[in-house]
Parts: C-alpha cells; structure tokens; sequence
C-alpha cells in the first residue's frame, strides 16, 4: 500500500518530570528483528531474523527494541511486553503489514507501538489489562475497531495515527449502520480504564471516530480523556461518542471537516463532558442520505450526565448543508446540568431543532435563529474567514461571557470575559482527576508528567537506535499520495521516526511547559515557543536546525524523517513570526511545502528581500535562496507568516 500517515501530525515535545519519577534516556540494550521470511530457530539479528513476534517477545526485556521487517504478518498476535519508566520497550514496524493479522497486547506496560499497518482484520490491536503504552504513526484500516480497549486497560497515548475505512466507501449511513463497518477508530469498551491522550491523528473515510461505551452493566468508567488536535473528514456518523460511565471527558482543539457530527450525547452517564476550541465545517450530507438530518451534537439529556456538560468555544459552519442544526435535540427533557457560552453558529436551519426544556444558554452568535433564549445572545452574521477564523469587522469579536469551571482545568478561570466568541481562543489545559471508585488492584496509579515525559523520552530511544545495520534498516523513501485515496497497491507504509529536540536528559529536563499561546483547532499539539537563541559565529556554511530561531504566535513540532533531522516547525495562527540572528553573508532557508500552508515573506534586517509561496503536494526540504550578498556581519532574518498563518521552517544554511 502507498499510504503515509498525514503530514499535520507531530510529536509532544515538552517533558513535565516529576520529581522521584525515572524518566531519563536509556540506550536499548539489545535490537531483535522479526521477518515473515525468517525463523524462530534464528538469532533474531537483521540478517537471521525471527519469523514470530512471540519469538521476539519471550526475548525482549525492558529497554530492548523489537524491528518487524518488511512482509505481511497473519494470525492473532498475542504478546505480553513489558518496559519501564526509565526503559521503555519499542515494537516498531519497518514496512510490517498486518494483512489480516491482528496483535493482542496482554499484561503489557511501559511500551512503543509505532510504524506498523493493519487492513482486513475485525479488530486490528487489542488492548488488554495493559497500562501505559503509546500507539504512534500507525496505518488502520479497520472494520470494527482499530484499537479495542477492554479488561481495565489504561494510561494510553494514541497520536500521529491514521484511521480510515474501506468497507465505509461509497456507502450511505443506513447500509453502515448495523453492519460489520460499524465500530470506532478507537473503541474503549466494556471494563476501560482510562486516562487516555488521543492526539493528533487523522480519521478520515470512516463511520465514527473515537467510541466510548457501555457493553457490559456496572463496568468501571472510561475516566480522564483527552482527545485533543485531532482532523476528521467525511466521518459518515459521529467523530467522538463519550457514552454512559465516562468521566472528565474533554473534546478539545479539533478540526471536523465534513463530518454528520461533532459530538454524540445520548447516554446516562457520568461526567462531566467538556467540548470546546473545536471547528467543524460541513458542507455537504456526509451520511449520503439527503433526508438524515446533520449537527454538530446529537442531544439527548433526558437521563443526564451527573456532573453535567458543558459546550463553549466551539465555531459551527453548516449553512452549506440544507438539513444542518447546531444542536438536533432528540429530546427535549434535559436532566442534567447543561452550560452553553461562546459559541459561533453558521448553520442552514436554526441552532436547535427542538427547544430543550432545561440547559443554560447564552453569549453565542447564529446567523440563523437560535430557537433559544440567550439574553446575551446575537443572531447576526459572524463573518467568518475559510477556516472558520473571525474576520476583524466580525459582530463576534470581544463579545465572549467569561467562565469559572473548578477543578477540571489547570486553571478555574478558563475564558477570560470579553475574549473573542468561537474556537480561536486560549483556554487552559486540562488536568487529570482522580474518579471515584478508583479500582486500585486493577488499574496503576497516574503517573505525574505521563504522557509527555514518557512520550519525549521513548522519541529520544528512537534517536538511540544509531547502529549502522538498524539505520539502514529503518531508511524509508515515502511517496504521499492524493489525501483520503483507498488503499490501491501491496507497497506497505514505513514508520515515520519520531526525533525530539532534547537528545539527552539534561536538555529534556530543562524543557519548558507549554505557554498559554493562543491555540488554533487544528491537528496539532503545542509546544513551548523557543527561547531567543545566541547569535551563531561566522562560518564558512554552517546549517542551523529549526530549533535555532525563536519564535511568537503558535508553533508546533512536527515530526518527519525526510525533514531536515527528522522534523520541522509549524506555524498555525495569523502573523506568527520566527527569528534567526546569523553573522554572513548569504543564506539558503529550506522548508516544507503542504497543501494546507501558505505564503511566508522573507524579511532581511526588517526589510522585505522575497515571498516564498510554501503551498504545494507535500515536499521536503525545499531551497530559497537570498538573491543578492549582504555585508559581512550580524544580521536578522524573520520569517512573517501572514498570508494564512500556516506554514513551516525547516532549516537555514548560513555562509
């Protein structure tokens, strides 16, 4: 298959250590390859490998490295892996296709799953009383589930992955509904655990996204989840469906683009359910049925979420779709408490279907009718630009309620009053709370800094795999292929690896927290904007990083092998700047082209020296060249993203 995991994806590149907590760099003791071609009677190196991951498995110990060499891997794969904070165990795919195989992951903790690809399996990995593990930059092309969570499995980080359906194609809601393609990405079901960081990932081509349910009466809670800087496109039913027991659940910072929802909220539950910062921006009927009815929440509260739910933030464009509410209402009996402020309404029938019969309504704006009371509320157009974003003589802007929310954020003050109504706004991050009940004989207790320290510290094992034989080993040359194509040829996708800016302890230690920069809903994770580096002495050519420049407005660390080493920058927001202080003569800026980026201009000591229009099919490690010699000395290059705020730094060859 010619498929890559989508280019708008990163890696968490800030480290929260706790103190007491091992997280530290730990070389991987051993490497052991596995091959369909091999055999178990093998040592397991790179030219005898094994042919079973059992086989590698029953040799793995914590720090150790498991390469799946290029192949199709059949059968149920049920493996038992366990690293540690300090030595984190890698099952990593090199061109590994489960081509109707599956892996069961048992008993399992303190583990990489990365670079692998799945197709033609019902349930494509399962998770099974397994703890602190991350699934990142895999291929899914499931059926019922890409990851199946169950048996109390918990502290999991789900990023950089690639969901897709092609038993969804070409078929409407009705024929989906009910049948085999019915299911979820991610499916957490009876007995989950929680405490899940979903990030980043691209589900597009699907019938639901992330699915959290009730299969079994009086199971424990699927609690603490934050699925955040997600993209869905064409998700013919719903994106994410917190059901029944889920508690702290936040929905935040993602973008649904031609999706038949954003939210589902039908189920008695637990609570509380936080949406906001999200866009979703359907234009046409994603359900292929041109009587079904499109929303961005389906709404029923008749039998409540105990410790309520609340929507602010959030921008809503459906004027494009004839049958489109914010809210279709199910019913009208709201049972629970329902907060909803801040909000952007572009839709082609009024906000609500129906008008709820409890819920507290007000400070958002509708072009069409709200069929609500908002005493503070204003139907007007809000002048939104393509992405949603408000244009500067929007109705919308400053008009924003403030919001008090205790205990669930990092800060109980979450929207400033007077702030901008809809999606583009800084809120504070969300933090983990104990659930009640908690059954401690079944599931760990939270580890301070999880996910980031151990996410930063397993990118920096990835680095530590620098023996000639793996590096040629994990060498890959990725063709990207139209967006959304279905699968179409036997070539299986290679991992993409994960580098982090802070290679050693020290370095990782120092890394700062994230700033409260505003935050932008795309499928992104934020990072720290970089401290202003020192000015870099003359040399005859000498190629600085991305990490060189310093940088304002919203940035993010994208992960890429063909980048120039292995990842560049990302700027998301309008006018965001970055800045590099260089003595020389001339300079070379390389960047990455994408079909979402834009313009950047190139200033050179504040004066205007070009324009380099950076979007295009994706491409890497593109040259722009300063046309005319400056004068030997210090001088300043900035790099203004103005045009759409989206675009990318990769490194500068100063000579």
């Amino acid at each position: 298959m010619n498929k890559i995991i989508y280019r708008l994806l990163s890696a968490a590149l800030v480290v929260s250590l706790a103190a007491g907590i091992p997280f530290r760099a730990h070389a991987a003791a051993s490497v052991y390859y596995v091959s369909p071609a091999g055999s178990d009677a093998n040592a397991g190196t790179l030219s005898a490998p094994f042919k079973t991951i059992q086989k590698a498995a029953s040799r793995a110990v914590a720090g150790d490295t498991i390469i799946l060499l290029a192949g199709k891997y059949s059968g149920v794969n049920t493996v038992t892996l366990k690293g540690t904070t300090a030595a984190p165990l890698i099952l990593l795919g090199n061109g590994a296709v489960f081509d109707g195989g599956s892996l069961v992951l048992k008993n399992s903790e303190w583990l990489i799953v990365q670079g692998l690809t799945f197709r033609n399996a019902v349930d494509q990995i399962t998770v099974l009383s397994s703890h602190y593990v991350i699934f990142r930059n895999n291929v899914f092309d499931f059926s019922h589930a890409g990851i199946l969570v169950k048996e109390y499995s918990s502290h999991l980080l789900i990023e950089n992955n690639e969901f897709f359906q092609t038993c969804a194609q070409g078929k409407t809601w009705s024929q989906l509904k009910g049948s085999a393609c019915e299911g979820g990405a991610v499916y957490a079901s009876s007995y989950g655990g929680g405490s899940y960081h979903i990030r980043n990932n691209w589900v597009h081509d699907a019938f639901n996204g992330f699915l959290f349910t009730d299969d079994t009466a009086g199971q424990w809670m699927n609690s603490n989840i934050f699925i955040f800087g997600n993209r869905f496109e064409r998700v013919a039913d719903d994106p994410v469906e917190p059901e029944g027991d889920s508690f702290n659940f936040h929905v935040y910072n993602n973008t649904m683009t031609d999706t038949h929802r954003l939210v589902s909220l039908t189920t008695k539950g637990v609570g509380p359910i936080f949406i906001y910062n999200n866009v979703q921006i359907t234009r046409g009927n994603p359900t292929g049925e041109a009587s079904r009815l499109n929303s961005a929440f389906k709404v029923d509260l008749s039998k409540g979420y105990a410790n309520g739910v609340w929507i602010f933030n959030n921008t809503i464009v459906g004027n494009a779709a004839a049958n489109f509410y914010a809210y279709d209402m199910l019913s009208r009996k709201v049972a629970t408490p329902w907060t909803v402020r801040n909000n952007v309404y572009l839709t082609a029938l009024k906000a609500f279907s129906k008008t709820p019969s409890g819920g507290s309504f007000d400070y958002d704006i509708s072009k069409a009718a709200f069929g609500v009371t908002e005493p503070n509320g204003k139907v007007a157009d809000p002048l939104l630009a393509a992405d949603g974003s408000l244009l500067s003589n929007s109705p919308a802007i400053g008009k924003s309620s403030a919001i008090s929310i205790p205990k669930w954020f990092s800060s109980s003050s979450v929207v400033n009053a007077g702030s901008n109504l809809g999606a583009f706004q800084t809120i504070p991050t969300p933090v983990w709370v104990a659930p009640p009940d908690y059954p401690a004989s079944k599931i760990p207790a939270n580890v301070a800094g999880w996910p980031d320290a151990f996410s930063n510290l397993g990118a920096t094992r990835m680095r530590a795999l620098s023996e000639p034989q793996v590096q040629a080993t994990l060498a890959v040359t990725e063709t990207p292929p139209p967006a959304a194509a279905p699968l179409a040829t036997e070539t299986p996708v290679q991992p993409a690896l994960i580098e982090t800016v802070a290679a050693e302890t020290e370095t990782a230690a120092s890394t700062a927290a994230p700033t409260e920069t505003a935050l932008s809903p795309a499928p992104l994770d934020p990072v720290a904007s970089t401290p202003e580096p020192p000015t870099p002495q003359p040399a005859s050519e000498v190629v600085y990083d991305d990490a060189a420049f310093s940088y304002s407005g919203v940035w993010y660390d994208v992960a890429e092998p063909q980048a120039y080493q292995g990842a560049y920058k990302q700027a998301v927001g309008k006018d965001s700047v970055a800045l590099f202080s260089f003595n020389g003569t001339s300079f070379t800026l390389s960047y990455t082209l994408d079909p979402s980026f834009g313009g950047v201009e190139i200033y050179v000591d504040d004066v205007l020296a070009g324009t380099v229009n950076q979007n295009g099919d994706p491409a890497f490690q593109q040259k722009w060249d300063l046309p005319a010699p400056l004068a030997q000395g210090s001088h300043t290059l900035k790099l203004v993203f103005a045009e759409n705020g989206v675009g990318s730094v990769d490194a500068v060859t100063v000579r």
